[in-house]
């Protein structure tokens, strides 16, 4: 036995002895960057809330210095030296910033004594000492980007990159070897000894659900372990619990249109893939995912495709259904490869050919003839041409016409194929996807898990939802918790695409989903003057503010401007212009928050949301202080 004196304390901290709090962290890798500057902790031994804190206090990713306040001023000499020590500029940077040491008192100190105390440091160079007497409130959320906040700290005894092999033969499934600490027994103790941090990435196919909302407060969904073992989802990734040495884990992984039924389902809202919606996932297929959407991001592409396509369309008028049927009709190689040659000159990247709508089964090349019994032009695919051919329309057969070819090889023809010969844009399909493909390259390290269009079913009521998704944003590692987003799309069209029918449906689902973003996209440049009113009222709703002040169903408003996109939005609101330009620095393109502000000014003429928030308030502190007086 020893008596602890402030002695003592100098050989443990000052002489590097070693303490009971170095040692739990032996072998174990801290993250802390530059600005994570020392903390000197004055507490006093004696008051249970000091010794709490210090405790938590290693949650935070400053280096703590831990004083008692007995002790204080025998140590004031060396607290002194050491904060001196601590004021250096930082390395590398031209600017004259300085790192700092910072003294926060415990909460059982008040003021009083706090400052009488810091009177002992005198002679410290100006700026090299900040004080403090509240703690770091890591444990709650902040949303504002703009203010940096510490969070707790992450220590980690090993990561590795691995890539895993995934078995498709009746769900998906996979298996990992798990880390574990070299120091760790093989076996030992009971439950939860070490975590395992997995971040699943999805960056080269759209197969996998990767990104899904957070359930630390409910585990039951998803059941990502073969077994019945809860996982974590969280800003980590997906956590599990390791008790054993050596071991691995499988998993069972979540296909994107499972994830998100099985997502919405826990919100309270059935749902499932509609008509529509396979028609659009049967276009991914061919296309090989939304990376290689930008084949569709260009008006006259999307227009020859549709006057290529057929099928029946069916439309409704008042309480009558009608049918219209139309044929698939051709198109000349040449016009085809005069259309990829003007899309060539006005693009930047990715460069592209015809082969690459032939390789996905988008167009397919065949011969025209014409029926010497009915007259109509046939075409024919190369795996049905011979001598002798049969006619569409009146089923007759004829001699393929070898003397009687048109000049310059003018019976070659495309004709569109499988879900691109779908009428009406594919039913919606090439304004929704080209939307996604908006969304999904929007920010840095952005992933995202999605669904095409869905029919939902809640409280009674029956919506369609053109696509949903969840979008995660990574920073500094990190995973933010991700955004639900519900999309309404509409292709081209005269007149009023947007009615009041369609906003009324996207207040119900945002109603019952609050914090969910609304994305409304049109696939023409601009919004007609009823359809601005009748947004303008929409995003006033929802603008309402949530309990963190940002708005509860923020909205998102894109044209063919954005959806057509060639590089990046910001690229392309640059190069537009006007209004356009104003919003194309990084402040109003990194997030979907400041993203949906931009949209709304652009094409609403709406002030910013902090702006309109704070007018709204001044409006209703002026409306109360006139009821006051009435009073």
């Amino acid at each position: 036995m020893f008596n602890v004196t402030s002695e003592v304390w100098l050989e443990v901290f000052k002489n590097g002895a070693g303490c009971p709090l170095q040692v739990t962290r032996h072998a174990c890798e801290t993250k802390r960057y530059w600005h994570h500057d020392l903390t000197v902790y004055i507490f006093d031994p004696t008051r249970p809330t000091d010794l709490i804190d210090l405790w938590n206090l290693r949650l935070e990713p400053h280096p703590v210095l831990p004083v008692p306040i007995d002790w204080f001023e025998n140590l004031a000499d060396h607290i002194r030296e050491i904060i001196k020590a601590q004021f250096r500029p930082v390395k590398g940077n031209p600017n004259g910033i300085m790192h700092h040491a910072t003294v926060e008192f415990g909460r059982s100190i008040g003021k009083e004594r706090s400052d009488v105390l810091i009177k002992t440091l005198g002679g410290l160079p100006v700026g090299s000492l900040y004080v403090k007497l509240m703690r770091n409130c890591i444990w709650q959320s902040h949303t504002d980007e703009r203010i940096h906040r510490d969070e707790r700290l992450e220590v980690t005894a090993d990561e590795q990159q691995i890539s895993i092999d995934i078995s498709k033969e009746q769900k998906l499934t996979a298996k990992f070897q798990t880390l574990d600490p070299d120091f760790a027994s093989r076996f030992g103790g009971h439950g939860c000894r070490w975590i395992n941090a997995v971040m699943i990435s999805g960056l080269h196919q759209e197969e996998i659900a990767t990104v899904l909302p957070f359930n630390v407060f409910d585990r039951h969904w998803p059941q990502l372990v073969i077994g019945n073992d809860w996982v974590t989802v969280g800003n980590e990734g997906w956590i599990f619990g390791q008790s054993y040495k050596n071991w691995s884990v499988g998993l069972t992984l979540l296909s994107m249109d499972d994830a998100i039924i099985g997502s919405l389902n826990v919100l309270g809202i059935q749902a499932k893939l509609s008509d529509p919606g396979h028609v659009a996932k049967q276009m991914l297929d061919h296309l090989g995912g939304l990376w290689d959407v930008y084949l569709l991001a260009d008006l006259e592409t999307i227009q020859l495709l549709n006057n290529m396509a057929g099928g029946i369309r069916r439309r409704t008028h008042g309480v009558e259904d009608t049918e219209e049927t139309f044929e698939r009709r051709s198109a000349a190689v040449k016009k085809w490869a005069d259309l990829i040659s003007r899309r060539k000159k006005h693009r930047s990247l990715p460069r592209m050919g015809l082969d690459d709508f032939t390789r996905r089964n988008i167009i397919r090349l065949g011969l025209e003839t014409e029926c010497p019994h009915c007259h109509v032009t046939n075409w024919h695919s190369l795996t049905t041409i011979d001598y002798s051919v049969t006619c569409e329309r009146c089923l007759n057969r004829y001699e393929f016409p070898q003397a009687g070819l048109r000049k310059n090889n003018q019976n070659w023809y495309f004709r569109v194929i499988g879900p691109f010969s779908v009428p009406d844009f594919g039913r919606g399909s090439y304004s929704a996807l080209l939307t996604l493909r908006v969304i999904r390259g929007f920010g840095s390290h952005a992933e995202m898990t999605f669904s095409t269009a869905m029919s939902l079913k809640f409280d009674g009521i029956d919506a369609e939802a053109d696509f949903v998704a969840w979008h995660r944003q990574e920073s500094h590692g990190t995973s933010k918790s991700p955004h639900l987003i519900i999309g309404e799309a509409k292709s081209l069209g005269q007149g009023d695409l947007i009615k009041p029918k369609d906003l009324s449906k996207l207040k119900a689902i945002g109603r019952k989903l609050p914090g969910a973003f609304i994305v409304i996209s049109v696939l023409r440049e601009h919004f007609t003057d009823t359809e601005k009113e009748l947004l303008r009222n929409f995003v006033r709703w929802g603008r309402r503010p949530d309990e963190h002040g940002r708005p509860t169903n923020p909205v998102i408003l894109l044209t063919a401007h954005e959806l057509f996109f060639d590089f990046l939005i910001s690229s392309t609101w640059e190069k537009l212009g006007g209004i356009y330009k104003t919003f194309a620095d990084y402040e109003h393109t990194h997030n979907l928050y400041n993203f949906a502000d931009a949209t709304q000014i652009i094409y609403l003429g709406l002030p910013a949301f902090h702006e309109w928030r704070a007018e709204e308030y001044k409006k209703r502190y002026a409306r109360n202080k006139r009821l006051s007086k009435t009073m």
